[in-house]
């Protein structure tokens, strides 16, 4: 500094050696920098396959590589030893299809539009990393283990193939969830398959999922914890798939990728699985990346989020990220660079409590400090109350209007309205797997405004999770319990429709079709624009022989949902039941032209071309059925007794044996086929066959609700 009345003007300066030494350290650590940089990407090898785990409902800090206390993951161990590990990663949603539709396309549900499971669809103008790499000469694969990640909600976008359909059930019908065995030994022949073709694998395990049943031996080696075995079974069908890699010579050009897209909140605040509150143990996500060739294992701190998966490949590949993507190029930390975009934001929500009444839980995390948008709203500083315990909202205003503002200011940038979004289908199947699965269903509102007159969802945390327990209980067939606890919730939220849904859904497993009516009507009385109420009504209606007031409420359901395959293909159905073909046909053009595949669309028009006695039109489209789901055993009784009306008995007896394998309960198929069997002779039918026909006739069984219909 120039002391006053002097000048530097004119004065030769010493030498400043500290300042000369700073400057050759500088350039050393350049030089180093640029050295490992090189090494890293110059003398790597190539990228020439991408390989994306999802390990779903993972937490991170049951993984050993996050400080687990047992040895939950030595593969996933053994790959983050050789990759980077970072430590803090955010999803932008606690539930399955909206934080893959953010993994697969670097956007937040804002700008995505996909808030929840059940009623969302994937929109055709999205573009997701599966269509960039393809356009980049990539096999593009995807094996998928739930049903929510379904073809039908739009996020197979890209993919030459998809792997979606689940295998069957107890009931013939299909699975909720496929295994990780199951999975794994799927992705193993995709691997054998393209071993000479450049690949991008999305690979998505669901083990880890409520209800937590892990297999032999993880079951025993996690006694106490069987999420933590779940976890282990998961890594041990990673290490598979890992080993496969390296004995096809494919490990050292496969760009890895391991993530989750949530946790599970085990109790935290109140709250047992996810999708309600957005705290730590729900939005903290794994979060590892491996490069071709890497050896040294290293960890970043610093906040990251799942929105950053795509960028970050985009760029290993050197391709341009699209322009939609909001997320962080992180190649700088793979290669021990500075972090990317430091104090970046990073959004996370939950619209489910909007489902109830309450407000939307929007939240924004920054370094160390998350602020959470509700009611009364929160902040916390995750570095000394990771468990977020002591909310400083009050204590640090300055902070939350900061976090408010800039929350306000990319809500109003990211929110926007889609065109020809699509909506997912409500029938009977998707009903009784999300129940299976614990989620509460209904309509989220998506309610982007800082409302503080609306109820605070920390205070509707016990309501919501007595709704879970509700459908616990009746997939236990708890019924008479269920039914006590939906009339507890009624007298908390009277007004709340859903709850009615979920009486009619126990007085149908019941057989008590008056009960499901009455049910059915209290909740279109309270949510009148709720098409799926209608169309149950519309159906109930129908097994009561009451078509007139069935046509009127499937005709309030196509107005309400204009695009719902499903109801115009049940519509439809119930048209051919009194004979009115042509109106029947008409709406199925209509429904498959929304949706080519619909299995239900094909099924219905065979029984329109059946009615006007074209059996081979009839044929035809219950193959077309068949095709697009083979696990289904009704498909294959269609058939059957198609084949059997038209003298084919061989046919016949085909498809209701392939039914009695995929469902052993159904006496009144099995004595058909027996029957048909003695008809054509004993000599023609083979022993195995006509064993399990005997067997299956002499069993009994209970219809599910969708079977009722």
């Amino acid at each position: 500094m120039t002391r006053p009345g002097k000048s530097n003007r004119g004065r030769k300066r010493k030498p400043r050696w500290g300042a000369i030494l700073g400057v050759g350290s500088l350039l050393a650590a350049l030089a180093v920098g640029g050295w490992i940089a090189w090494h890293t990407y110059l003398r790597a090898p190539k990228i020439r396959n991408v390989l994306l785990i999802s390990i779903d409902t993972c937490r991170p800090d049951y993984l050993r590589c996050y400080g687990y206390p047992q040895k939950t993951t030595p593969n996933v161990d053994a790959i983050a030893s050789q990759g980077v590990l970072f430590r803090n990663a955010i999803t932008p949603v606690p539930m399955t299809l909206p934080a893959h539709c953010s993994m697969l396309t670097g956007t937040i549900p804002p700008y995505h539009g996909i808030h929840d499971n059940p009623e969302y669809g994937f929109a055709d103008e999205e573009v997701t990393l599966a269509e960039i790499l393809k356009s980049r000469g990539f096999h593009t694969g995807g094996v998928v283990s739930t049903f929510v990640l379904n073809h039908r909600y739009g996020l197979d976008q890209g993919f030459d193939d998809y792997v979606d359909n689940m295998p069957p059930g107890p009931r013939g019908t299909p699975a909720d969830e496929r295994k990780g065995g199951d999975t794994t030994r799927l992705a193993l022949d995709f691997l054998q398959r393209n071993l000479n073709n450049p690949f991008f694998l999305f690979l998505h395990y669901y083990d880890p999922h409520a209800p937590y049943e892990p297999p032999e031996p993880f079951a025993s080696r996690f006694p106490n914890s069987p999420y933590a075995g779940e976890i282990a079974y998961a890594d041990d069908c990673i290490g598979q798939v890992a080993a496969k890699l390296k004995d096809l010579g494919l490990y050292d050009s496969t760009l890895l990728v391991i993530t989750s897209d949530h946790g599970e909140m085990l109790g935290e605040h109140g709250e047992m699985d996810h999708s309600f509150f957005i705290y730590e143990a729900a939005v903290k996500v794994v979060l590892i990346m491996k490069l071709p060739g890497q050896k040294g294992g290293r960890v970043v701190q610093e906040p990251v989020g799942l929105i950053d998966i795509v960028p970050t490949i985009c760029g290993l590949l050197r391709v341009k990220p699209p322009l939609h993507a909001r997320g962080a190029d992180l190649t700088p930390s793979l290669n021990g660079g500075k972090k990317a975009r430091p104090g970046r934001d990073y959004y996370c929500e939950s619209l489910t409590p909007t489902k109830q009444g309450a407000n939307s839980l929007l939240g924004l995390v920054r370094g160390k400090l998350k602020y959470i948008q509700t009611t009364r709203p929160e902040l916390y500083d995750l570095e000394k109350d990771p468990g977020e315990e002591r909310n400083l909202a009050a204590d640090r205003p300055d902070l939350s209007a900061g976090f408010q503002a800039r929350l306000k200011s990319m809500l109003e940038k990211e929110t926007r309205t889609r065109k020809g979004g699509k909506t997912a289908e409500w029938d009977p199947k998707a009903i009784a797997s999300l129940a299976a699965l614990g989620y509460v269903r209904g309509s989220v509102v998506e309610d982007f405004t800082f409302s503080t007159d609306k109820q605070d969802p920390k205070d509707l945390i016990g309501f919501h999770e007595a709704s879970f327990r509700v459908q616990r209980l009746i997939n236990q067939r708890r019924f008479i319990e269920a039914r006590k606890l939906c009339e507890d919730l009624l007298t908390q939220k009277p007004e709340f429709a859903d709850t009615y849904f979920t009486l009619a859904t126990i007085s149908l497993y019941q057989g008590d079709l008056a009960g499901t009516l009455e049910a059915l009507k209290k909740a279109a009385e309270l949510n009148p624009e709720e098409y799926t109420y209608h169309k149950n009504l519309a159906l109930t209606f129908e097994k009561l022989n009451r078509m007139d007031e069935a046509f009127q409420h499937f005709q309030k359901a196509e107005k309400l949902e204009p695009r719902s395959a499903e109801v115009l293909a049940e519509h439809a159905l119930a048209l051919v039941r009194v004979r009115r073909l042509d109106e029947a046909a008409a709406k199925l053009r209509k429904a498959l032209l929304l949706d080519p595949n619909s299995e239900l669309a094909h099924r219905a028009l065979a029984q329109v071309h059946l009615a006007r006695g074209e059996t081979g039109a009839a044929i035809l489209e219950c193959s077309k059925a068949l095709e697009i789901n083979p696990s289904n055993p009704e498909t294959h009784n269609h058939l059957a007794e198609i084949y059997a009306l038209t003298g084919d008995p061989r046919n016949a007896l085909a498809h209701w044996t392939d039914s009695l394998r995929l469902n052993p309960n159904q006496p009144d198929i099995a004595s058909k086929a027996l029957k048909l069997a003695r008809e054509t002779g004993d000599s023609a039918v083979p022993a195995d066959i006509k064993t399990l026909i005997e067997s299956a006739s002499r069993a009994k069984t209970t219809p599910t609700p969708a079977e009722r219909r």
